[in-house]
């Protein structure tokens, strides 16, 4: 023990600032869970989404997919389309950046527009 405390002694500015982050990191690892609950209580348990379940199937829907009318209707998408919605992006012209593993950006249109460079998929 004594080897590596004299072989990091001139380092030790490295060790505390090492340190410094990895308290940093567990500080934002078990407040996580905390910060997750509460925009889940604002959200859905304080009335904050007004309809959890967006609609029920019609009695012509049901007709046309054999399902009983009235069986709860879901929405979902993918991280980046509801992304997009949940920041307000509705109206033609208007845009939002999208940071995370990929990145991106999204703009409002009123026309569908895809770039065959891109992997594209209906959603």
């Amino acid at each position: 023990m004594k080897r590596i405390i004299l072989n990091l002694a001139p380092y030790w500015y490295l060790v505390v600032i090492i340190l410094a982050l990895l308290g940093v990191q567990a500080f934002c690892d078990l407040s996580l869970p905390q910060y997750t609950s509460d925009m889940i209580d604002t959200g859905i348990q304080n009335h904050g989404v007004e309809y959890p379940i967006p609609g029920k199937l019609t009695p012509e829907a049901a007709a046309q997919t054999g399902l009983k009318a009235g069986t709860p209707v879901a929405a979902g998408g993918l991280d980046a389309a509801c992304g997009t919605l949940g920041a307000g992006v509705v109206s033609p012209g208007q845009t939002q950046e999208q940071g995370g593993q990929a990145g991106g950006m999204s703009i409002c249109i009123d026309r569908y527009a895809a770039d065959p460079r891109l992997i594209l998929g209906f959603h």
